[in-house]
């Protein structure tokens, strides 16, 4: 495991803030570390490289809680309404095809050019590609054939943890604890800064869900 953190960290750029997180139940006193897990992605037979949707459930090989795979494509559904919406709410003026230099007295200056960075860069490029991601991800469920994994151990012997509602605050979900009964929360116990940010790096999957291992790029980090 350390290892594993050590090559998510070697490939991290923007520095961000993760938080620590344990599960614990309110009725048992279980309780289990929930672990950054970092991007993970199908490498499809076609070359394209999609997210893996994930959901919550109690492996009984693992033995604990653990994510496996979510195969309905609500998410997928869910994301083309939300980027759709946020590409028709970008105002695009004719700054975005022409430049507009001004003079100081010392310099020369181009007055549109933070506007076509941002449009250019936020809305064509994260956005689009957000979309297509999403459209191959639809495209990639239907095809799919074999049962969903657990991404951890790659077997199929859990249970999807159900949920409820949180009796001191309805917007917040439970998790009911197999066996038990209990009522499982993930509580935030601290944080970790890391300089890096974000890795680039991925555990990656195949199209039936086996673990390929960690790859940054075309580049296999460790499996």
């Amino acid at each position: 495991m350390l290892l594993y953190f050590e090559a998510i960290i070697r490939t991290m750029e923007t520095p961000v803030t993760i938080p620590i997180i344990s599960i614990k139940c309110n009725r048992c006193g279980y309780s289990q570390s929930s672990g950054f897990s970092g991007r993970r992605e199908y490498a499809l037979p076609d070359g394209k490289k999609v997210r893996v949707l994930t959901t919550p459930a109690w492996c009984h090989d693992c033995g604990g809680i653990e994510s496996v795979e979510d195969l309905d494509p609500t998410g997928w559904i869910e994301e083309i309404q939300f980027v759709k919406q946020r590409l028709a709410s970008i105002q695009i003026d004719k700054r975005l095809f022409s430049k507009r230099w001004t003079y100081d007295g010392r310099y020369w200056s181009d007055e549109t050019a933070d506007y076509r960075a941002e449009v250019t860069l936020e809305t064509f490029a994260d956005w689009t590609k957000r979309l297509d991601e999403a459209v191959a991800g639809i495209q990639f469920l239907i095809s799919r054939q074999s049962p969903s994994r657990c991404l951890t151990c790659s077997g199929t012997n859990f249970d999807r943890l159900e949920r409820r509602a949180d009796p001191g605050d309805p917007t917040h979900e439970l998790m009911v604890h197999p066996g038990c009964g209990g009522l499982l929360d993930y509580i935030v116990e601290g944080d970790i800064f890391i300089k890096g940010g974000y890795p680039k790096s991925a555990r990656r999957y195949s199209s039936d869900g086996e673990y390929l291992g960690l790859f940054d790029g075309d580049q296999l980090i460790r499996r």
